[in-house]
């Protein structure tokens, strides 16, 4: 391939600089990485083009480097949720095909509406993959699955699991640590399926104990009132 644009496609896709680090190439940092660049609409997706637009053995086969200045940072779902967020906040309209404009509202409700796809990291059927919570592959003829990629369903989810000791936290323990921004990372990056009513269940239980926990909480300034008029008494 030409180095046009400076692209040159020995070097880190994300940088373009040499510090002889190693270099990674896996399918799945790959599709991470491309769907990061959609995203963004920066300089990296204009290289990846010109990785796609080659007709060899070798075409999209491009490289980056596994670090937190490259791979981790450019694909960091906190920093994509923010990006997100900040297109569906930009007060602009887009034209149909007869003319009428439509509102960012209505598009944000109509991505609401459409069913998750697969992602391309995953060659499998997600109706075949067993539900992290349940542990089954069906729950009441139930077989569709979805990813739990989102930053706030994975923190409610690390929470629940550590909160209940249960064997959905046996399942998960492995991605889970001490530090609580890393557990929610992991539990993103693992690819996690479940069904949406088991997690929906799962996470209202948790609230569920949470609040009544709270609610039954001993007033503790009252207990040290109580024990100090019984032993002063007037």
């Amino acid at each position: 391939m030409a180095e046009d644009d400076g692209l040159h496609p020995s070097l880190c896709i994300i940088c373009q600089e040499d510090n002889k680090s190693p270099l990674t190439s896996e399918e799945t940092g790959r599709e991470r990485v491309k769907r990061a660049a959609a995203l963004r609409n920066d300089i990296v997706t204009k290289r990846i083009k010109g990785f796609d637009d080659k007709t060899d053995d070798q075409n999209g086969m491009f490289s980056y480097y596994n670090s937190n200045k490259c791979y981790k940072s450019y694909t960091h779902s906190g920093k994509l949720k923010a990006i997100e967020e900040k297109i569906s906040e930009e007060p602009m309209e887009c034209e149909t095909d007869n003319g009428a404009s439509t509102s960012v509202g209505f598009r944000k409700s109509l991505r609401r509406s459409i069913l998750p796809c697969p992602p391309h990291s995953c060659p499998k059927d997600l109706r075949t993959l067993i539900c992290v919570i349940c542990g089954n592959v069906e729950h009441k003829r139930n077989r569709d699955n979805y990813r739990i990629c989102e930053y706030g369903s994975a923190e409610k989810f690390v929470n629940a699991a550590k909160h209940f000791q249960d064997e959905v936290f046996i399942r998960v323990a492995d991605r889970l640590s001490n530090n609580h921004e890393e557990c929610i990372q992991a539990v993103i990056s693992a690819e996690l399926y479940c069904h949406n009513t088991c997690l929906q269940s799962y996470l209202q239980k948790f609230d569920h104990n949470i609040k009544s926990a709270d609610h039954i909480k001993p007033d503790i300034n009252n207990i040290k009132r109580v024990l100090f008029n019984r032993s002063h008494p007037a």
